[in-house]
């Protein structure tokens, strides 16, 4: 059964119409309309939010962390585009619909030109290879990252060898990749070339090797389920016997939130207190010179407004406060005025909505 677009369109429009005046209806007095209404929003929001937790963070960042190996492409090996050296084989594949062909005795060395540049908390690489031979010879798989400017570029390597016939998947890890340059072996970034190189003994047997699949894995984060307990803690609350052990996780929580809020609290405040030290005079440039000592007239009589360590009996002092009090009224008034602008705005657009997206309007 299919249902005409138009009348969905229209039910639509009708359905969030009578939403948006049912909760205006509270601007009259308070009704049962508006409860209703009222209701139905927190329950669509607290459902919403529910989906957004499962979807958006437990599923992706706790769960699938846990069970899968948290793999990236790094190509799939169907097309010739960003390689060098190889071509492509329809006919030999493990994994989709082709695979890279690379005859050793043609070219010694081949690349991959556009990999993911970023390869952070990867642990290891896996590839598909097959051989048409047994050989004794190997292949180096070699990094190649760019990092900050001025260091030079940083090589990882890692070698295997081919001892096998038809397809083999194999894993490589990081940990045991060897070095070249200045590099970071725990934060693998700028990533601009993967490079394959046949040594000698590889390239006169004239072996033909078709890779496919090539990607990197985090690997499964099972510590994860670490994470389970800590939050089933938090019910134990409801257990009047087991009460005692939520305050563990609370404690442990609330000691992080208030490192966080410190260093946010120092990230925040700190470059405005380095801003306010401004110079009076600016060479050259009056206007800048008249708004940086309007600033600092301000910011001097809004720190007399709330120094109580003297009081404000001498003229001075009552005088300066009081202009500080003065330009605070002026500085909330405008946060005020633009709170105001801002439910207007928002007002606005939902009257255009009820006008224009009228369904015989339109």
């Amino acid at each position: 059964m299919c249902v005409d677009a138009r009348i969905v369109e229209i039910i639509t429009y009708f359905v969030a119409a009578a939403c948006t005046l049912g909760i205006y209806t509270i601007l009259y007095r308070e009704n049962r309309l508006f409860r209703l209404f009222e209701h139905i929003f927190i329950g669509v929001a607290a459902g919403y939010g529910l989906a957004i937790t499962i979807t958006e963070v437990l599923d992706p960042r706790w769960f699938k962390p846990m069970i899968t190996e948290n793999a990236t492409i790094i190509s799939t090996c169907e097309s010739v585009r960003g390689w060098e050296g190889v071509s492509i084989d329809r006919h030999v594949k493990r994994v989709g619909r082709a695979s890279i062909r690379w005859e050793t005795d043609k070219e010694k060395m081949i690349r991959y030109t556009t990999p993911p540049p970023n390869w952070t908390d990867a642990r290891y690489v896996k590839l598909w290879v097959h051989s048409e031979k047994q050989t004794d010879g190997s292949v180096t798989m070699r990094v190649g990252t760019k990092h900050k400017a001025g260091k030079p570029t940083a090589w990882f390597e890692k070698s295997f060898k081919i001892d096998f016939v038809g397809w083999r998947q194999l894993t490589l890890y990081l940990k045991d990749f060897w070095s070249k340059g200045e590099s970071d072996r725990r934060e693998v970034k700028g990533v601009y070339v993967v490079e394959f190189v046949a040594d000698d003994a590889l390239a006169e047997s004239g072996v033909v090797l078709h890779i496919d699949e090539l990607r990197y894995c985090i690997g499964r984060k099972w510590y994860w389920i670490f994470a389970l307990v800590g939050g089933m803690l938090y019910y134990t609350i409801f257990m009047p016997r087991f009460a005692w052990m939520s305050r563990f996780i609370i404690g442990i929580f609330m000691g992080l939130q208030a490192g966080y809020t410190f260093k946010a609290f120092v990230l925040t405040f700190y470059p405005q207190i380095a801003k306010s030290l401004r110079p009076i005079y600016v060479p050259g440039n009056i206007s800048m010179t008249l708004n940086n000592i309007i600033f600092i007239i301000t910011l001097l009589c809004v720190l007399v407004y709330f120094f109580f360590t003297i009081e404000h009996k001498r003229p001075t002092i009552r005088t300066t406060a009081r202009l500080g009090r003065l330009l605070l009224m002026i500085t909330f008034g405008l946060i005020f005025g633009n709170t105001i602008m801002a439910r207007f705005s928002l007002f606005i657009k939902r009257l255009d909505f009820l006008i224009t997206q009228f369904p015989w309007l339109k």
